[in-house]
């Protein structure tokens, strides 16, 4: 059975559903979610790029600042957890860079790869690495319609999906409102995760001494307050490179993303024994990893001036393209200050 018949007949039975919950069938479904059914979802044969696939200059950056964190830990074992891996081009260039420039470190270094339903490892010492993970955490869809709040359902209409507005599944939603102080201006539609909330108390649990690194998609609560962006939402889907706002359209077969909220996960990680010690755009965090040098560690390895180009040219990519848009949150254990 198609997933959007597995869908209709959940909804036939028991009425409309978040989208919260759409999103993780179409996602995260067994085997027809769009990460756990084989396929092709990276570079040019799939949908999207993340920066690991532009150029290993992102994954030699972050080395650096990987090793940084060993050595203000000491120096001992460190782990390096990376959630949503992929494919694992990221962690290839980093354990054979590592192993090049930084072989102490590489030494220390273990890395482990958390895939959606994976076992969680013991508690460790340093760092949980996301890169484009909680964009693609399941959120529910909120709108205040005549000064009331709402939330949008996914529901039938004719034997296709179709929006429908009903209550808040769950008081959590406007809880969170209240908490990040998000005023919405009337007619607005703001996407919460409280998937990604549930996160971070698990990752205060694994992370004994070090550091949490997110990379994403994202905004500060501030921004969206009072409609000031987004204020049809952040919600797109992504196939063959190419961007529509049809989040109910082919379930199963695009990637779906809402832009994260990075006060929500700066709030429950603060719970959960997280502080922020860094917000800025990853173009800022990757531009002061690489001024140290010059950048010689990106052009490491060119040979020619064909290749020195192209490296400039992925590197801008990284910098101004991606790297003006993407967000980079780090928080720190606060058992470890």
């Amino acid at each position: 059975m198609a997933l959007l018949e597995q869908i209709l007949a959940e909804i036939r039975a028991r009425g409309p559903i978040t989208f919260a919950r759409y999103m993780h069938l179409c996602l995260y479904h067994p085997e027809l979610g769009y990460y756990r059914a084989p396929r092709e979802r990276f570079g040019a044969a799939g949908d999207f790029y993340t920066s690991a696939q532009v150029h290993p200059a992102f994954a030699r950056l972050l080395v650096r600042r990987w090793a940084g964190m060993w050595q203000a830990l000491g120096g001992g074992p460190f782990t390096l957890l990376e959630m949503g891996a992929g494919r694992g081009e990221l962690a290839r260039q980093a354990q054979d860079w590592a192993a090049r420039a930084y072989p102490e470190f590489a030494r220390s270094l273990r890395y482990i790869a958390l895939e959606y339903g994976d076992p969680l490892p013991a508690p460790f010492s340093g760092c949980v690495f996301s890169n484009e993970f909680f964009d693609a955490q399941p959120v529910h869809v909120l709108r205040l319609q005549s000064g009331k709040l709402c939330e949008m359902y996914v529901a039938e209409r004719g034997g296709q999906l179709a929006w429908a507005r009903g209550r808040l599944s769950s008081p959590e939603l406007a809880g969170w409102l209240d908490r990040l102080h998000i005023q919405p201006e009337d007619g607005q539609t703001i996407e919460l995760s409280l998937e990604a909330a549930a996160w971070m108390p698990t990752l205060g649990r694994l992370l004994a001494r070090g550091w949490v690194l997110t990379f994403d998609y994202g905004y500060r609560a501030r921004e969206i307050s009072g409609g000031r962006r987004f204020f049809d939402g952040s919600l797109m889907s992504y196939r063959k490179h190419t961007a529509s706002e049809e989040v109910l359209r082919d379930p199963g077969q695009r990637d779906l993303t809402a832009h994260v909220n990075f006060d929500l996960l700066a709030e429950a990680g603060r719970e959960a024994g997280l502080v922020e010690s860094r917000f800025c755009s990853q173009a800022r965090c990757l531009m002061d990893l690489g001024q140290a040098d010059q950048f010689s560690e990106v052009f490491a390895g060119c040979r020619t001036e064909a290749d020195h180009v192209k490296a400039r040219l992925l590197l801008k990519t990284l910098l101004f393209d991606l790297g003006e848009t993407i967000q980079v949150l780090e928080q720190r254990a606060m058992s470890d200050e």
